[in-house]
């Protein structure tokens, strides 16, 4: 009883203690609205940050490629070869989504910066 009993009762505190205060907050305020991750990535990192992600990717996927193509050179049939080449496909698609990451930040600023008429101007 006491090995069950005590795990038990420590799970029921801590729910009544910090998880049912948050549900009762979030039943409060209400469901948000949808997020895209791209919109919250692009909002929450700043374009020096993007940038440099984007570069430090780059050069890790310029790496494995080379580092795949001088493994598939010295021995065509392994498999560092193959697991070089998946890594430097994941490192491209990682590379791709910061760029677009970075596209629509900057999309959003400069239509933020421009103003929902246009450039203010004479005309």
């Amino acid at each position: 009883v006491l090995v069950c009993g005590t795990p038990l009762a420590t799970v029921f505190i801590a729910q009544k203690r910090w998880v049912h205060p948050v549900l009762r907050d979030a039943r409060r305020i209400g469901p948000a609205g949808p997020v895209s991750a791209l919109r919250l990535m692009a909002e929450t990192t700043s374009a020096r940050e993007l940038r440099r992600r984007i570069i430090g990717i780059t050069l890790a996927l310029l790496a494995s490629v080379i580092a795949a193509g001088v493994a598939a050179y010295l021995s065509p049939s392994s498999f560092d070869a193959e697991l070089l080449l998946v890594m430097g496909i994941l490192f491209g698609l990682l590379d791709l989504w910061y760029a677009a990451v970075l596209e629509f930040k900057f999309r959003v600023e400069r239509l933020r910066s421009s103003g929902p008429w246009g450039t203010s101007g004479s005309g």
